[in-house]
């Protein structure tokens, strides 16, 4: 799932959001950063800093450092949204679960592949939770820890991920799961 499929077109910073998804669209990833920077401030002047469409906004801009290969800034992106969204929503809800599988993923991007773990673990157990599971998101979750033990050395874990995505699964599934 692109950044753009996640987002509130609707309300404060709609116009922007729309905007920046077309600029992902194209391949523009610094229009669409600028885009997203511009629809942040105006969230936080006008919602206030702690706001779940604040949270949306991050996680976006967090999405667009990643692809543009600047982890540590999306990382701290994705810290921010998530202490905004396990505050606004408590520790079980599947929209932290969302916050702490982007996290991850940037974990796995960046080496750090046992904290990537733990995020990406607390996630997986939070969505395996929610009410009516599987929750749709729960694949997502799952092919980023595949990814994580894959790149981490460890084939046979990932492959163990896989095979909860798709049973008849026994080799390396393209990762295309974006926030």
């Amino acid at each position: 799932m692109s950044a753009h499929t996640a987002q509130s077109f609707t309300g404060v910073g709609a116009d922007l959001n729309q905007r920046a998804a077309a600029a992902i669209d194209r391949g523009d990833y610094k229009e669409a950063e600028r885009l997203y920077h511009e629809a942040l401030a105006l969230r936080r002047e006008r919602l206030g800093p702690e706001h779940l469409d604040v949270a949306q906004s991050l996680s976006s801009l967090a999405w667009v450092c990643r692809r543009l290969q600047r982890f540590g800034e999306a990382e701290a992106l994705y810290l921010e949204a998530l202490a905004i969204r396990r505050k606004l929503l408590g520790s079980d809800d599947p929209d932290v679960a969302r916050s702490l599988t982007s996290l991850g993923a940037c974990l796995t991007k960046e080496g750090r592949y046992l904290e990537a773990e733990k995020s990406l673990t607390e996630a997986l157990m939070i969505l395996r939770k929610a009410p009516d599971p599987p929750h749709s998101y729960e694949c997502v979750t799952l092919d980023e820890l595949a990814e994580l033990y894959e790149v981490w050395g460890q084939s046979q874990r990932a492959n163990e991920y896989r095979r909860q995505i798709d049973p008849s699964a026994s080799g390396h599934l393209p990762t295309n799961a974006e926030e």
